[in-house]
């Protein structure tokens, strides 16, 4: 049987794709490849297509055709093609539900050549590596179809009977009254505050069903991410860290090395997840991603809109793993103890806005101890508590004040000042505008900085405003009123 004859494919559908790029009605960003193409002339438009779009070109029946017959040996397609596709009655408004279409089409067609493979290869001893590389093909086509199947429509709408007569079932509690399966959680922390073997710590409490910080956990598999510690050390880390919790480290707890591995996007990690996950039958019921960065790919941290995609991405995880996802991130500059839990991270607020749980670990005025408090979308936000770190040892310290934060180093800043302060000559009296001026010229820095050193200067009791002169000058000189800062005075 010839199968080239009855290989799935719409030509009407190609053209309406095509006639959307031709007559630049596309809201697409990038053309589509020219291999969801069946018509040997509609592959070749499409190509030239993409080289015109990413040279920047300006794209229309003439200049296709210019390119075609300039980069194409003996071309199928003819500027008459082109004509009759521009000038057809073809809906323009309905591009994206085309696209879809003919990539299901091409989907088709690439399962009956992957059958005609695996059929071919029986025989021979290519069987083994034809047969991994078609599951792997198969399951991809499988898991687009099952997204494209999820995506045509909206869910129905809720009524009220349904909704009076429904018997809520919650997801299970990963960790009790924290997170639950299918949710995600950021845990958010200055540097130095071993996030990561929290991480670890939280991964073989919940792969050994034992508490955590004081919290159930649910027993279960457990993939631990890893993208930045070599192999050897957070094996080490594993094994040290499960022995100081006096637990094991049973088989369902997976390690996933990635550190120097590289992968161009989330969905191609995704799919070698799921991948590795579906042929060793593992469903793991939490993920931890170690860091998070990791996912970024060139996009910033202060961009809300790229954030929302790595977070999405983040929710791709979820809904083909079904597992709660689990990730550090850190603070943004400065001393936090004042700052509102979630405005303490860095860049884009959507980190906050988008999970479904934050632990906020904010440093205690004792060493080694910090203070954990929570912003839970859909529990009860737990009390703050203070925890300390003994590596390998995580233990709750009930006799310490959660309402006691560390404290701003004001030596050290008192320290770094003091060059500043050096630019007011002994018994000098000067503006604030003259002191930016000469730290800029001695200093090299601008005057925002410098007025901001004026500050803090000021705050710490370096230096003092003369009332009357509104000049500054070195604490400890008085002057005519005796001296003393005035706060209310601006600089």
């Amino acid at each position: 049987m010839n199968t080239e004859k009855i290989l799935p494919h719409n030509p009407e559908l190609e053209k309406a794709v095509l006639n959307a790029w031709l007559s630049g009605e596309c809201p697409s960003s990038n053309p589509p490849s020219e291999k969801l193409f069946y018509n040997p002339a509609h592959m070749e438009i499409m190509s030239a297509i993409r080289a015109i779009h990413f040279a920047k070109g300006e794209i229309d029946p003439l200049s296709v055709s210019a390119y075609i017959q300039t980069n194409i040996k003996n071309p199928n397609s003819t500027p008459v093609l082109l004509s009759e596709i521009t000038t057809g009655l073809i809906a323009k408004s309905s591009y994206e539900t085309n696209l879809r279409q003919l990539e299901d089409l091409g989907q088709r067609r690439q399962m009956v050549w992957h059958m005609e493979e695996l059929k071919n290869s029986i025989g021979d001893d290519t069987f083994p590596r034809v047969l991994s590389y078609v599951s792997r093909q198969m399951r991809d086509i499988c898991r687009s179809q099952t997204t494209f199947t999820a995506s045509t429509g909206f869910p129905n709408f809720v009524c009220g009977v349904a909704l009076s007569n429904e018997a809520i079932v919650k997801p299970s509690e990963i960790i009790e009254g924290v997170l639950r399966q299918g949710q995600k959680m950021v845990v958010q922390s200055a540097s130095k505050a071993n996030k990561t073997n929290l991480a670890i710590s939280r991964a073989l409490a919940v792969a050994n069903g034992t508490p955590w910080l004081g919290r159930k956990t649910l027993q279960g598999p457990v993939l631990f991410v890893n993208f930045e510690l070599p192999d050897w050390a957070i094996h080490e880390r594993a094994k040290v860290i499960s022995q100081g919790m006096g637990i094991g480290i049973p088989d369902h707890f997976k390690i996933w090395n990635l550190r120097g591995v590289k992968f161009s996007s989330t969905r191609q990690l995704l799919d070698e997840m799921m991948h590795k996950l579906e042929k060793d039958s593992v469903k793991p019921v939490l993920i931890e991603l170690d860091p998070v960065y990791k996912l970024y790919k060139g996009r910033k941290e202060n961009e809300s809109g790229e954030m929302a995609q790595v977070l999405e991405e983040i929710d791709d995880i979820i809904s083909e793993t079904k597992a709660a996802v689990s990730f550090s991130h850190h603070y943004s500059k400065g001393n936090k103890a004042q700052a509102d839990i979630l405005d303490r991270s860095a860049g884009s607020g959507v980190f906050a806005r988008d999970v479904d749980a934050i632990l906020d670990l904010l440093p205690h005025e004792e060493p080694s101890c910090f203070i954990l408090s929570s912003s839970l979308r859909t529990e009860r936000n737990i009390s703050s508590f203070v925890f300390e770190w003994d590596y390998p040892i995580c233990r709750v310290r009930t006799d310490l004040d959660p309402n006691k934060p560390k404290k701003r180093n004001l030596k050290k800043s008192i320290q770094d000042l003091a060059g500043f302060v050096d630019l007011i000559q002994p018994q000098e009296r000067v503006k604030g505008s003259e002191l930016a001026g000469r730290a800029g010229e001695v200093l090299h820095i601008s005057r925002t900085k410098a007025y901001e050193l004026i500050k803090k200067s000021k705050e710490a009791g370096l230096i003092l405003m003369d009332p009357v002169t509104k000049k500054y000058y070195r604490s400890g000189e008085a002057g005519p009123f005796g001296g003393g800062p005035d706060n209310n005075e601006p600089f």
